[in-house]
């Protein structure tokens, strides 16, 4: 096997399935530097194909690796210690991200952990001065004026700025913005519209399992649906600092009627540590007690019934969604474990970088699958490696994302996707050598599986 023509189909898969996303999963304004490093290793891929053929494949390597793979897997990493308080850390990894990545938000990334850190500490107006700079820049726009609002206790002010601001598409295809809008919403007290939109928008919060869970999150709570809040923040949002998991839970109960109660515990959380959770008990606690018995209509009832019972069952089917430490993600280490035993395997039985020996244990070789049948070698392909370096940078992938995703699909879905994706791009790859773009080659890896994890 050729590792120029493994790295070319890598790096050019991998911008594909990213390009795709960037242009027709998620809103353009926030994916415009991915738009533009995918379709820039994708132009460089073609005209280097044409120019250096024996080189092309380590060039557009490389820069996939650089421009593309760390900084994801960095900003991945960035926003999961700012959620869980690791500021330093964040901040660090972040930075990293923006130097690599210096386009689309991953350039404002840093600004953003700040000014959380900020907050955390009771620096509001520390935290003032970066929000603004941030308004005034149109790719940070909307975090920066909605963090305003927020700071200030203005969520009509927030309610009407999204109004105003974001109209038609630039509202239905945003989840960001409807996530914002639902909590306004709720907050206000106006929880029937707030179940309306929710109903109305879910095709796009569907889109992310993050976006989704943090929608039900504010309609559970604004709601009083205790046991719902309670499974979310011990599985979806388990990353939650403790004090932050128990204001959503006082938060809950205080719309569910038990005010007594969940007036107490946000009391106490006025002492908090964390500064953001004070400032966020003190905008509860100044607002008037809404009750959700008391608000909600028949037909707003009945439709959070059925809310409720469509999240009971995802719950039952994903049979409880595992905190995303690694050793709890069954899946993700059974595959981790599969790949490093093949790998042992490939070395033992004549070579990682051996064609014929990756042949024999199942690489796929598309005239096998096109004249000879077999399809098996669709999914064989996913478990073995081309060398020490392909290996490790597919297994460095799998431990970083592959925990966090198979704890919010759960098991079930997370295997589905893992091996649609993978033999999906597999089947591409014998496409593309049947239509004669590419000649035949021996493919091995598991990035196609890896990249639909993204």
């Amino acid at each position: 096997m050729d590792a120029n023509l493994v790295f070319l189909f890598m790096a050019g898969l991998s911008s594909i399935f990213t390009l795709w996303r960037a242009l027709f999963v998620f809103p353009v304004k926030y994916n415009r530097g991915w738009i533009a490093v995918s379709a820039g290793i994708l132009l460089i891929a073609m005209v280097g194909w044409l120019v250096i053929p024996a080189q092309i494949g380590y060039v557009v390597g490389v820069l996939w690796l650089v421009l593309a793979l760390v900084p994801s897997l960095a900003q991945r990493l960035a926003l999961s210690w700012d959620t869980q308080g690791r500021y330093a850390a964040a901040l660090r990894v972040a930075t990293l991200a923006r130097v690599l990545h210096p386009a689309g938000q991953l350039r404002y990334l840093p600004d953003v952990i700040r000014s959380h850190w900020y907050m955390t500490d009771g620096k509001y107006d520390d935290a003032k001065v970066i929000l603004q700079r941030l308004s005034d820049n149109p790719a940070t726009e909307f975090y920066g004026t909605s963090m305003q609002f927020w700071l200030a206790n203005d969520y009509e002010g927030m309610m009407h700025w999204l109004e105003s601001h974001y109209t038609g598409d630039a509202f239905r295809l945003d989840p960001n913005v409807i996530m914002r809008y639902l909590f306004s919403l709720g907050t206000t007290g106006d929880l029937n519209r707030m179940l309306s939109e929710f109903n109305n928008y879910r095709s796009t919060l569907e889109r992310s399992t993050a976006h989704l869970n943090y929608g039900l999150l504010y309609i559970f709570s604004a709601c009083g649906c205790v046991p719902q809040v309670e499974q979310l923040v011990a599985n979806a949002f388990q990353t939650f600092k403790p004090e932050l998991k128990q204001q959503w839970l006082a938060m809950t109960q205080v719309a569910a009627g038990d005010v007594e109660q969940g007036k107490a515990t946000l009391t106490e959380l006025l002492n908090a540590q964390d500064g953001q959770v004070r400032r966020s008990v003190q905008n509860v606690l100044a607002r008037p007690t809404i009750q959700a018995d008391t608000v909600l209509s028949a037909e707003s009832k009945a439709l959070l019934t059925q809310m409720t019972q469509q999240y009971q069952n995802y719950q039952r089917y994903a049979r409880g969604q595992a905190p995303s430490r690694l050793r709890r993600q069954y899946v993700t280490i059974a595959l981790i474990v599969v790949i490093v035993i093949v790998y042992l395997l490939e070395i033992q039985q004549g070579g990682d970088m051996d064609t014929e020996t990756l042949y024999r244990m199942g690489a796929l070789w598309p005239p096998a699958v096109i004249q000879g049948g077999e399809w098996w070698r669709l999914i064989t392909v996913m478990f073995l490696h081309f060398g020490l370096l392909h290996v490790a940078l597919n297994l460095v992938a799998l431990i970083v994302i592959g925990p966090s995703v198979e704890s919010m699909l759960g098991r079930v879905r997370y295997t589905i996707v893992y091996f649609v994706t993978g033999i999906g791009s597999a089947y591409a790859a014998v496409l593309f050598t049947q239509l004669n773009w590419v000649p035949p080659m021996v493919y091995v890896g598991a990035s196609g599986a890896i990249m639909g994890l993204f």
